[in-house]
């Protein structure tokens, strides 16, 4: 005899067996995923140690770099100063060695009064040139190695140019040297250090003038736009020749006609123009050729 409640029973289990199987295998899935999620949780952390040892790798790298530029930049500064050293102390012997011939004469118990004078003459000149070098010197240990204006404001670079022209112009006509200003815009006003941009354009100008011949001429033409200013200084002069031209920024560096016409100088005015320009975000170029002349442009932001 069959009892009813146990067939009852027995179909009840057969129907719930689909849903115990269903959250049995439920059950498991979420333990895969369970594992899954550890072992992605476990590579996650394994990738971030990698990534932290490669940002220290990075960092390692890039404090190595900045060691090695910052030797390779003593280096250059050894050997600059090296140089410097080597230069000046030529520079100065020249007119020292001078002065030194030109007092003899003066040591004589009757001096001859024309060796007298010419005794002058050359000592006062070697004291000209003494006091260029030295002005040369101050001004690159005023202004450094990587100039960037400060202490600026706004200046009329038209009457800068006219105030150096006004003072160098008794040495233009002693050598019968024409030199004047052509202002060919009535604003040009412009954002600048006045007593870096003044040694700039006086090197230009001085320059045109050393390396001019006697009854030559020196034209500064005054331009600009509404964002930038630009001073041409020209002269007739002896030139720079093609082989020198691409040297004459450099410190110390100067061009074999510079030499031939101009015994004493210590190769920094160029460099010193190029880098007050460039510190007032300007750019400096120049056409030359060797007997005919020399055209220095510089070009400098107004702001």
């Amino acid at each position: 005899r069959v009892d009813p409640v146990a067939v009852e029973l027995a179909v009840r289990a057969r129907a719930d067996a689909p849903r115990v199987e269903e959250r049995v295998a439920g059950a498991g899935a979420v333990a895969l995923a369970d594992r899954e999620l550890e072992d992605l949780g476990a590579n996650l952390n394994k990738m971030a140690e990698n990534l932290k040892g490669l940002e220290e790798v990075r960092a390692l790298r890039m404090r190595t770099d900045l060691l090695a530029e910052s030797l390779r930049k003593e280096q250059e500064l050894s050997k600059l100063k090296d140089q410097f050293i080597t230069t000046v102390s030529h520079q100065f012997n020249t007119p020292l060695a001078a002065i030194n011939w030109a007092l003899s004469p003066l040591n004589e118990a009757r001096v001859n009064p024309q060796k007298m004078r010419e005794s002058i003459d050359i000592i006062a000149k070697s004291q000209k040139e003494i006091a260029a070098i030295v002005s040369d010197l101050l001004t690159l240990s005023e202004i450094g190695f990587q100039y960037q204006k400060t202490k600026t404001k706004q200046t009329d670079i038209a009457g800068l140019a006219q105030k150096i022209i006004d003072a160098f112009s008794p040495i233009a006509r002693a050598r019968n040297i024409s030199l004047a200003l052509e202002k060919k815009t009535s604003d040009a006003v412009a954002q600048v250090n006045e007593f870096t941009m003044t040694k700039a354009l006086e090197n230009l100008i001085d320059n045109a003038i050393g390396y001019s011949n006697d009854g030559g001429s020196v034209s500064v033409t005054l331009s600009g736009d509404d964002a930038a200013i630009t001073v041409s200084v020209a002269d007739a002069g002896i030139g720079i020749p093609a082989d020198d031209q691409q040297s004459i920024f450099q410190q110390f560096f100067r061009a074999k006609t510079a030499v031939i016409k101009k015994n004493v100088g210590t190769g920094l005015g160029l460099y010193i123009v190029k880098t007050i320009v460039e510190g007032h975000g300007g750019t400096v170029s120049f056409t030359s050729a060797e007997n005919q002349g020399s055209t220095f442009v510089a070009n400098f932001p107004r702001a």
